[in-house]
């Protein structure tokens, strides 16, 4: 898996952080990010799969204390070389773990756990319970979580793949199990989970659910990018009609992710 990672992080930002879709659907995260981090007093963060890191050079940028975890090696080695150029070695620092090992931190320490784009998607539905347990543990109390899930429909894919007449990719959410996609060229093994999953996964858990909301209600999923490059227009109309509807809360069952707080008593 982390090898599958390692060849994905050659392209991941080309293909994905630096595309005009990508850029879109980033700024909605930080539309509901913004609030919590953007605070005089310097929080402990700790940002699951960081990827290539677009997001932790952000929040080292606000003057927080970062460790960046992924069990790629590659997406590591790609922060990396981010953190030097920003000269933020003192605020980022980054470790190789996967989800399921995140229990070998320190219990009681972030003020903030932060997970984008589908990355607790990877892992299965036993794996995602102990992360719900891992995360409370490694809260501080009043401390916040914020992750963004794919859910088990999303109207614009469903859309476009009956319009393709691929009938089998429109409903591939639905399943239940594991799908495997290709994401970046890597096939993953993906989970869908509704909010109403993450609210069970939760439930046991000292965690309350500040605010759900919906990622990419009308924003395109980011292999649509290469069409809608060359239709800017287009896209500037589905992020009027996103920021216009995209507070709508029932809207996360239909949208292509959905953004998720919770709060440690």
């Amino acid at each position: 898996m982390s090898a599958d990672f390692d060849s994905a992080a050659i392209s991941y930002d080309n293909e994905f952080t630096h595309t005009a879709v990508g850029k879109l659907q980033r700024n909605r995260v930080w539309k509901y990010l913004s609030p919590i981090v953007e605070v005089k007093s310097r929080l402990n963060i700790l940002e699951i799969n960081c990827g290539t890191g677009e997001d932790a050079i952000q929040l080292g940028t606000k003057g927080h204390q970062v460790l960046a975890t992924d069990i790629s090696e590659g997406m590591l080695k790609a922060i990396a070389e981010k953190v030097k150029r920003h000269h933020l070695q003192d605020s980022i620092n980054t470790k190789p773990l996967s989800i399921q090992q995140l229990n070998q931190l320190e219990k009681n320490q972030f003020d903030l756990i932060f997970s984008n784009f589908g990355g607790l998607n990877c892992i299965s539905p036993e794996e995602f319970q102990q992360f719900a347990t891992t995360t409370e543990q490694l809260l501080n109390s009043g401390g916040k979580a914020v992750l963004v899930i794919m859910p088990r429909f999303t109207l614009i894919e469903t859309l476009y793949f009956l319009l393709k007449l691929k009938f089998s990719r429109a409903f591939v959410r639905r399943k239940k199990g594991s799908t495997p996609i290709i994401v970046n060229g890597t096939t993953v093994d993906t989970w869908y989970y509704s909010a109403k999953k993450m609210n069970q996964f939760f439930a046991s858990k000292s965690m309350l659910i500040n605010k759900v909301k919906p990622i990419g209600i009308f924003l395109p999923p980011s292999y649509l990018n290469p069409f809608f490059e060359k239709h800017p227009l287009l896209l500037n109309f589905l992020n009027t009609l996103e920021k216009l509807f995209g507070e709508i809360g029932w809207l996360v069952y239909a949208s292509d992710h959905y953004l998720i707080e919770l709060e440690k008593k």
